[in-house]
């Protein structure tokens, strides 16, 4: 079992290097990638400076300018990273290598790791660049040395989140091939339930619950108020009824998140080989 382990972790730190040799390699991508990640901050930051929070859903010391650039900066590292975890079976293919990595007992999880890994180092790079100094223009940026465990717990809990939507993607893309326009959709919608935009406090209540135990969105608002505030809140309407129930739901809800994600991927990568549809890349 040991030993398994060992060579799996070998093989997911040797794919994560190809990635990141593979995009070095790509020079025009990486810069297109930056201009873009740029951008976010440029117009996110114009959006949130005109507009204003309705009434008294935001705390003292946040402003709308505030929410929506330190939610841009988790944001555009985690979307960029889910981006390239969907299209990793497709570039593969069109590269002629994917027959190759699955014949080296490279599987679709170890590659999908590899990949989240590779893009992770890229992207918190590259958002912290233009992010960073923008938020400590705007006073956004006040993250203290004991706060930091739990800003790094909750970016990881995101990111377990975002890489086994990505995976459970994946494995669907392995039987459809092509899946139109669902990967982005599924951004999209995820934005909102997140409360990404505005605070989930203006929903409907009746959608509390439901979106009150996806890691991303416990993650993602404790991640402002420690960047924002320098610390966290007791109580978020929505989100959680205490600081210590919301870390819990967030580390449960990953975890149980990944292991179905796990169970899903098996049954449909079995699929895929008795179908024959991976051979169709």
């Amino acid at each position: 079992m040991g030993k398994r382990v060992s060579e799996t972790i070998k093989a997911i730190a040797a794919t994560a290097e190809r990635y990141i040799r593979l995009d070095f390699k790509y020079k025009f991508q990486f810069i297109l990638d930056s201009i873009i990640i740029a951008m976010n901050f440029v117009g996110f930051g114009i959006m949130g400076f005109f507009m204003e929070a309705r009434g008294d859903v935001l705390p003292p010391g946040y402003t709308f300018e505030k929410f929506i650039l330190v939610g841009t900066y988790m944001w555009t590292i985690l979307t960029k990273i889910y981006d390239d975890c969907t299209k990793v079976l497709q570039e593969e293919a069109n590269r002629g290598t994917l027959t190759l990595l699955l014949g080296s007992n490279i599987t679709t999880p170890v590659m999908l790791t590899g990949r989240a890994l590779a893009s992770t180092l890229k992207y918190v790079l590259l958002a912290s660049i233009f992010g960073l100094p923008t938020l400590y223009f705007i006073g956004a940026l006040n993250l203290k040395l004991s706060q930091l465990p739990l800003a790094i717990l909750c970016f990881i809990c995101s990111w377990l989140f975002i890489i086994g939507l990505s995976a459970v993607l994946t494995a669907f893309i392995m039987i459809f091939k092509r899946i139109g326009m669902m990967t982005i959709s599924i951004m999209e919608t995820l934005m909102f339930a997140i409360g990404f935009y505005f605070p989930i406090e203006v929903l409907p209540k009746e959608l509390w619950p439901i979106l009150g135990v996806i890691p991303f969105t416990i993650g993602l608002q404790i991640f402002r108020d420690i960047l924002i505030l320098g610390k966290t809140r007791a109580t978020i309407k929505g989100v959680y009824s205490s600081l210590e129930m919301g870390i819990l739901k967030m580390v449960l809800g990953a975890i149980i998140f990944l292991i179905i994600t796990y169970l899903i991927m098996i049954q449909i990568t079995k699929l895929a080989q008795k179908w024959g549809t991976i051979e169709q890349y």
